[in-house]
């Protein structure tokens, strides 16, 4: 995923939450890509498993 995101402890967290307004929304939107493109890579994957199709990850896991 292209996300950069770091974070700085005395000006992005308060009391154990995150008080950073922009570092919470950028840290939502990558949970929200993380999840979304997660379910798209693994669909791939696994049609990727029952294929023949060579230079792919997936050929390396197929018995």
């Amino acid at each position: 995923m292209p996300y950069g995101v770091s974070v700085n402890s005395p000006q992005d967290f308060a009391g154990g939450e995150i008080s950073n307004a922009r570092l919470s929304k950028r840290m939502q939107m990558m949970a929200r890509d993380l999840v979304v493109y997660g379910k798209l890579i693994n669909n791939q994957f696994v049609r990727d498993l029952g294929s023949s199709e060579r230079d792919t990850f997936a050929a390396h896991y197929r018995p």
